[in-house]
């Protein structure tokens, strides 16, 4: 951390760093055990301010069903994902909307974020929408607005078009065009309806995925372009900030304020295997130096310097990248351990980790004190855009969202003049979870995908019950 941005955070939060690690400690020890509404009434429902807003997201790709334009449709034909799977008809989301959002307030939820799709409304080219698709998506803004749902709208999903994705235009970075019309669409037609833009979803989740491990399209195994469709993202996302905050200029929700725009990062701590490994400690701060602050570190400058050990530059300069953050969205799921020795570098959940969930990820609230503490230096305000668990038995979800929860109230309550203004539950219904396919459930609703039917698991209604307690509070 730069010796300005340290004092900026002393400044901001009144306290020291140690302070703010020992915080840590105050946070209640978590014991994962059946959880019902009854075990709420120690829950801090004062530290969430008046105005916090409490939602459930969605992407599009995942849960709208028959996304034909997508790149993931030819990809899961193809038989290229690890579980087999093809998304085919999803949850049927994109004709199901007004009855998850009657799910949604079920929930005493207010925010709804999910994902207008590229490919649906552009399947053919930057330059012709397909006015059925646009059509639908007005319904969806007239549903929300009847249920006075707020839109958090995301952009871009990990999917692009099939025509962006065959040729290769996030590569040749002409994509960046592409999608700066993509946002100026959806903001013309939709500004009045959306105050809350995502630009990008996990840009480096997406571009080393896609480019570099090739376990997402287009399947690439390249470090180098990988690098390079992950700044392309950075560029896009400019451009978009740069259009939305020229064509939106509506206040949708009446706040006193019309676009903000942020982008929705996975912040993971990167801890050392073993603390008193000076190889494994300078690895386990190279890694997280360069993931999670990369993007957050060019929007100060405008300069694409990752500013870890063996990148010598020259760095590229992109001005208008810089301050086009209105928020930070983080997405919070859990901690990393790197460890070295001779076989090589061994990069996952701990071994021994007690809590894992469905999908084999420690469970691991604390983990959400070091994401926080590691975005707040930027001086943004915060969403939680993202946290939750895959749990098809539904054994874990209550206690995991009240703990993240209770760790998150309690870092409000240490640090006051930190902005975190929402929650952000993954996800409202299960989905379609990419390579895993549809084994791993994180809905609080349960999908029969036999029927479409939806189910309404014992952990959506804790988080229900401790919403209703933080807005009905004396």
């Amino acid at each position: 951390m730069s010796t300005h941005r340290r004092a900026r955070l002393f400044t901001w939060l009144g306290i020291s760093l140690p302070l703010a690690a020992l915080s840590c400690g105050l946070f209640p020890t978590i014991r994962f055990a059946p959880l019902t509404p009854a075990h709420l009434d120690g829950f801090d429902v004062g530290a969430f301010p008046p105005g916090f807003f409490w939602g459930a997201a969605s992407s599009a790709h995942q849960v709208e069903g028959n996304d034909i334009h997508s790149d993931w449709w030819p990809w899961e034909q193809a038989g290229k994902t690890k579980s087999g799977d093809k998304s085919g008809l999803a949850t049927d989301h994109f004709n199901r909307f007004e009855a998850d959002m009657d799910r949604l307030l079920a929930l005493n939820l207010d925010t709804y974020r999910f994902s207008l799709n590229w490919a649906r409304l552009f399947p053919n080219g930057p330059d012709t929408p397909d006015e059925a698709a646009a059509a639908r998506y007005d319904e969806f803004f007239v549903a929300l607005k009847a249920r006075n749902i707020r839109p958090m709208v995301t952009l871009l999903h990990f999917t692009s078009p099939q025509w962006v994705t065959d040729a290769d235009r996030w590569g040749s970075g002409h994509a960046i065009e592409d999608f700066r019309k993509f946002a100026a669409f959806c903001a013309a037609r939709w500004g009045k309806d959306v105050d809350w833009w995502v630009t990008v979803n996990e840009p480096d989740v997406y571009a080393f995925h896609g480019w570099l491990r090739g376990i997402f399209p287009p399947g690439k195994l390249d470090g180098a372009l990988a690098f390079r469709v992950f700044t392309n993202f950075m560029k896009a996302h400019a451009e978009a900030y740069h259009t939305i905050k020229q064509v939106d200029t509506v206040d949708a929700d009446g706040d006193g304020k019309t676009s903000q725009i942020g982008v929705a990062q996975l912040i993971v701590p990167v801890e050392a295997f073993n603390a008193f490994n000076p190889t494994e400690q300078a690895l386990a701060y190279v890694v997280a130096h360069f993931i999670n602050g990369f993007w957050l570190r060019s929007n100060e400058t405008g300069v694409f310097n990752p500013d870890v050990p063996g990148f010598f530059g020259p760095f590229e300069s992109y001005p208008r990248f810089k301050n086009t953050l209105d928020f930070i969205g983080i997405n919070y799921y859990s901690r990393q351990i790197v460890r070295f020795d001779l076989g090589g570098i061994f990069w996952g959940t701990p071994p021994e980790a007690p809590f894992v969930s469905q999908l084999g990820i420690e469970i691991y609230p604390p983990g959400l004190t070091d994401s926080l503490l590691t975005v707040v230096p930027f001086g943004l305000p915060i969403v939680i855009t993202e946290n939750g668990i895959a749990d098809a038995a539904d054994k874990d979800r209550a206690q995991y969202i009240v703990s993240h929860l209770s760790v998150l109230a309690e870092f409000m309550r240490a640090f006051p003049r930190v902005p975190i203004l929402g929650y952000v539950h993954w996800s409202l219904t299960d989905n379609f979870e990419w390579e895993n396919g549809f084994a791993p459930r994180f809905g609080l609703y349960e999908v029969d995908y036999a029927t479409q039917a939806r189910i309404r698991r014992p952990s959506a209604d804790v988080f229900a019950e401790l919403i209703s307690r933080v807005k009905n509070r004396p």
